[in-house]
Parts: structure tokens; sequence; C-alpha cells
């Protein structure tokens, strides 16, 4: 069932009602263009194999990024803005700042943490990632974990997709990918 009252628009009366019950940052997905995206991506978890339970935030960066890629490979023509969620602003932010994203998870040991209040901060949707500041997107956890899953399906062209989505080691996942964001000049 896809509750068809979620997208009938930014600019929807109703919306506007709702004030400070619903952000404006969440809103601004109450349309049509986030349908198919929001029911793949809940499609996607019975052709994946995670664990939910004491997970680091490397562990739920690998979640979400195999949610969206598998998102990204049944919808090839959807924008990369509509699969994240992002304003373009947003995701040339991300981009431009991929290689600091990166430096900074590592350099303050959060990869590895299971300190759900930093595993928050980076996966959950908010107007933007606290440690980054406001001009940042939110869920840039959720971003990067894409990327990783992205350089995985790049640097592994003799795998299937179906070897990415059934493996549980975030670890080797990471490995495998070769992740390494390009610095900007």
């Amino acid at each position: 069932i896809i509750a068809l009252d979620m997208y009938l628009g930014a600019d929807f009366s109703y919306y506007k009602q709702l004030g400070v019950q619903v952000p404006a940052y969440i809103i601004r997905k109450f349309s049509k263009e986030y349908i198919l995206r929001d029911c793949i991506k809940a499609l996607a978890y019975p052709y994946m194999q995670f664990n939910r339970n004491n997970n680091t935030l490397l562990d739920e960066m690998i979640i979400e990024g195999k949610r969206l890629m598998f998102t990204e490979i049944a919808l090839p023509n959807v924008h990369d803005t509509i699969l994240s969620g992002y304003t373009l602003e947003e995701w040339e932010w991300a981009e431009e700042n991929e290689a600091n994203i990166w430096t900074y998870m590592i350099d303050k040991n959060y990869l590895y943490t299971y300190d759900n209040t930093s595993i928050i901060k980076f996966i959950k949707e908010a107007p933007f990632t606290a440690y980054f500041g406001n001009t940042s997107p939110g869920q840039i956890g959720v971003w990067t974990g894409w990327q990783i899953c992205r350089a995985w399906v790049k640097n592994n062209p003799n795998k299937a997709i179906a070897d990415l989505m059934n493996e549980k080691d975030s670890q080797k996942i990471l490995k495998e990918s070769k992740y390494k964001p390009r610095k900007n000049k």
C-alpha cells in the first residue's frame, strides 16, 4: 500500500498546516517524484543480508548504501538527487566535500563506533549533518555508504550485485570497494 497522501506536493496546503510537526526538509520530499524511490528502497530489504543488532557506523552506512544501490539499479533513469533525497545544492556539497567527510570519519574513529548518538547524527534524516555545519546535507553517512557501494560495483565488474547485497561483512565490502574519495582542487 502506498500512502498517496504523502506525495501531494510540497506546496499542498495541508502540509503547511502541520507547522513544526513535520519539518520543511521532510515535506520537500512529499511529492510524486519520490514515490518509486521510496517503494524500491522499502523493497530492497528482502534482497539484502545484514545484521540489525549492535552495528557500527560503517555497518549502518553499508546497509543504507545497499538500499540506495538497489534503488539506483532498479531506477536507472532517476536522478541522483531524487534517489538521495538531496537538493542539487546538497548533492554538490556532498560531492565537493567527499574527501573531507571521509577523512573526518576516519580521523575521529567514527567508522567503528557503536555509539548510537554518533550513528544517528550520520544516518538519520535531518536538515544537516551536525559535524559539518548547517550547509551540509543530512544523512551524510547514508550518502557515503552509497558511494562505497558504488565503488564496490565499479571495482568488482566480475561479481554480481547479489554478491554485494548478500555480504554481511561491512569491512569486507569496504576493502573490496577500494573506496578512495577524490580530493577537489
